[in-house]
């Protein structure tokens, strides 16, 4: 009875420790599987981090692809409006000393502008807007009525406009002379002032057809010259007439051949 009784107690305790052998495996593979699980989460929600991530990322480089696109399109902008604007102040310029228009041309000149032409006298360089506004106020009384300036761009280089220009007679349409200018711009105030003036003319001595008109013109008047002094007449009234020949011929070789000086 007590080998019966030492078997059962024996066979429980086996039991036991089978019953205890098979929850810890099924802990463990609980556990495992949890752990599994909880990786698995852990990695999906990495994997959706990351893409959130990259979403985010994408979305940031295509704001700044944006507004880089936007930022150059509108420097653009204003690079070609500033260009504009430039050639518009140079030409506005011309229109004004076409017009004789003093306080048009005062407008677009700035304080600190320079001038170099070799229309001046020993090519001097004029120095602030006061001098500048006087060559253009001497330059427009030496035009006159009679004589028109036409401009045409030439090339424009961010705020550099250049142009070519020439003098013409309004009635007879003839050259008087031709030249090209260099008009540096800048901005003042929120206001495309020019700062900078270089005017070149081409010497009137090179203009062949004018030397051809006036050699022809001074011949008719030796001409005439020669039909009025008739032996015989009376000796004041020629003097007179030759004194009043020789001064107007005086005066149209000094037109076409004397340089212009200020």
């Amino acid at each position: 009875m007590n080998q019966l009784h030492s078997n059962r107690s024996t066979l429980k305790q086996y039991t036991r420790v089978r019953k205890l052998e098979s929850d810890w495996e099924e802990s463990k593979d609980e556990e495992k599987s949890d752990q599994a699980e909880s990786e698995d989460e852990q990695k999906s929600d990495w994997e959706e981090n990351k893409d959130e991530e990259n979403d985010n990322k994408k979305e940031d480089r295509q704001a700044e692809e944006t507004v880089l696109k936007l930022y150059t399109h509108i420097k653009d902008r204003n690079i070609m409006e500033k260009d504009y604007q430039a050639e518009e102040t140079v030409l506005k310029l011309y229109s004004d000393i076409k017009d004789r228009n003093i306080d048009g041309i005062s407008e677009v000149i700035g304080d600190e502008c320079q001038f170099f032409s070799n229309f001046l006298s020993k090519y001097r360089l004029l120095q602030g807007k006061k001098q500048v506004m006087a060559f253009f106020y001497w330059l427009i009384m030496k035009l006159g009525k009679d004589i028109k300036i036409i401009v045409k761009p030439t090339f424009k280089d961010g705020m550099t406009v250049g142009v070519q220009w020439q003098l013409e007679c309004d009635k007879s349409h003839i050259q008087l002379g031709k030249g090209f200018s260099f008009h540096i711009c800048h901005m003042y105030q929120g206001k495309l002032l020019i700062k900078n003036v270089e005017m070149f003319m081409e010497p009137i001595f090179h203009i062949e057809h004018l030397r051809l008109r006036t050699m022809a013109f001074a011949v008719s008047m030796a001409e005439k010259i020669f039909t009025f002094l008739r032996p015989g007449e009376n000796t004041r009234r020629q003097a007179i007439i030759l004194l009043l020949l020789a001064l107007l011929l005086l005066a149209a070789a000094a037109f076409y051949f004397t340089r212009l000086s200020f």
